[in-house]
């Protein structure tokens, strides 16, 4: 897994946040999947669930080429170099499985900090920086959003 921590993320008010996109480990587990499934030929997933993954996945802003190949100057050379057709080829097929973040994540501080209760018992409301480390390297990865709006979006991926 890539080291999150590592990267410059815009915060707050950013212009050009990524869509929300659950992370593998939760979307599988929702699925009643693991990684290990993904190397089976085939797996079983509910027709309901199909048809939202199939309508989310063709949503043409659901990826932003730009913020992933900043985030990750590896797939930015394998970009120019050819090794792989587009930014979004090498997220959709290896880089969403790898748990690499598909760009720059939308997080406000203050919300987050209120919203998490545990959160709030660990770090303090003014240290944004910690809040944002916690929400990149742990919190988005337990399923947890980084602001209010994502929070709809969010609960649109849990299966009823």
């Amino acid at each position: 897994m890539a080291n999150q921590s590592q990267f410059n993320d815009r915060r707050d008010n950013d212009d050009h946040p990524a869509p929300y996109i659950p992370p593998a480990s939760k979307l599988l587990s929702e699925l009643g999947l693991d990684l290990s499934d993904l190397s089976q030929p085939r797996v079983t997933v509910t027709t309901d669930y199909l048809k939202l993954i199939i309508s989310k996945a063709i949503e043409p802003d659901n990826f932003n080429s730009r913020d992933y190949m900043e985030r990750y100057p590896d797939v930015k050379g394998a970009v120019i170099g050819r090794i792989v057709d587009s930014a979004q080829a090498h997220f959709l097929q290896t880089g969403y499985y790898e748990g690499r973040l598909p760009g720059t994540l939308a997080f406000d501080h203050k919300w987050y900090w209120e919203r998490y209760p545990d959160v709030a018992a660990a770090y303090a409301s003014t240290d944004v920086d910690a809040l944002h480390e916690h929400y990149l390297n742990s919190g988005y990865f337990e399923g947890r959003v980084g602001c209010a709006a994502d929070e709809l979006k969010a609960a649109e991926w849990k299966i009823k």
